[in-house]
């Protein structure tokens, strides 16, 4: 005899629908419906031949698409220099571009954010500059001494980046730095070498990153001189665990060899046979007095 139980005693998802269909019915829906997942859309073919001329086509808007807004940038940044922000317009930008006055808008969302891809794209040139200087380096400590001293000598001495920053008026976001995560490695790989004393990695990263920052902007302002930035290396060197003789020799500027003379190139060439009839210098009386005894 079956014990039957009322609605609300019972499971919800044990209630059986006797209003659904059979079990034979279900699995042959779902057949359906798995067959119709790999059948081609109407008017399509299985194995179109133009596939690949469809990729092609792809790839070709996607190179438009790229040289237009390379040619965007490029004519912002030429007009900007010459003629300043404030008199650069949008359309001067797509005329330069030899673009339509529209096009623009597909791309930026006004003039700062092309200001923003120009300064990113400079900031990417630094980096791979900054990348093939410290390709040939092993010291972790040499290496963020030549890091530093290269974010530092290009933000005194690289002209076209410190006119573009006083020109477009971007914030102090904007300047020469490695990026964060080799910064973080070249912290990781100091210590993991005994290199570094370094107990919180996360925070000297972002105390590093700030100093350069700031050391940075007091250069573009000429706040400055070149002693300082010397200072500013060693202090960070110092705050890595790096003693106060080392971190002066990480910076002190190389000097070219002093080439030593030799000994035979100090002493005069015994006399040759062609100058037996050039005229003879006095010898000292001395040397007389020795001949004549």
């Amino acid at each position: 005899m079956i014990d039957k139980h009322s609605a609300k005693d019972q499971n919800p998802s044990s209630i059986i629908n006797y209003n659904t269909l059979s079990d034979d019915a279900l699995v042959e829906d779902k057949a359906k419906d798995k067959e119709a997942e790999f059948m081609p859309f109407e008017g399509a073919e299985s194995e179109s031949p133009d596939a690949g001329k469809s990729l092609d086509v792809i790839h070709e808007k996607r190179y438009k698409r790229a040289a237009t807004r390379a040619a965007l940038i490029d004519a912002t940044q030429s007009l900007i220099m010459e003629q300043g922000k404030e008199k650069t317009t949008i359309q001067d930008i797509t005329l330069c571009a030899n673009v339509c006055s529209g096009t623009f808008y597909n791309y930026f969302e006004s003039k700062h954010k092309v200001f923003e891809a120009i300064a990113e794209g400079m900031l990417a040139d630094f980096i791979k500059e900054l990348d093939s200087i410290r390709a040939p380096l092993t010291d972790p400590a040499m290496i963020v001494a030549v890091t530093l001293n290269h974010c530092f000598e290009r933000a005194q001495n690289h002209e076209t980046w410190n006119r573009f920053l006083s020109v477009t008026c971007l914030s102090d976001k904007y300047f020469l730095h490695q990026d964060a995560d080799q910064c973080y490695q070249d912290i990781e790989r100091g210590v993991a070498a005994g290199r570094f004393k370094v107990e919180n990695i996360p925070f000297t990263q972002s105390l590093i990153l700030a100093m350069v920052q700031h050391t940075n902007r007091e250069i573009r302002l000429g706040n400055l001189e070149t002693q300082t930035i010397d200072d500013a290396t060693r202090a960070i060197l110092k705050m890595l665990g790096i003693s106060d003789v080392i971190a002066r020799a990480l910076t002190q500027p190389a000097r070219p060899p002093i080439a030593v003379p030799k000994r035979n190139q100090t002493e005069t060439p015994p006399a040759s046979a062609e100058d037996d009839n050039s005229p003879r210098m006095l010898q000292p009386i001395s040397d007389k007095a020795r001949i004549i005894s």
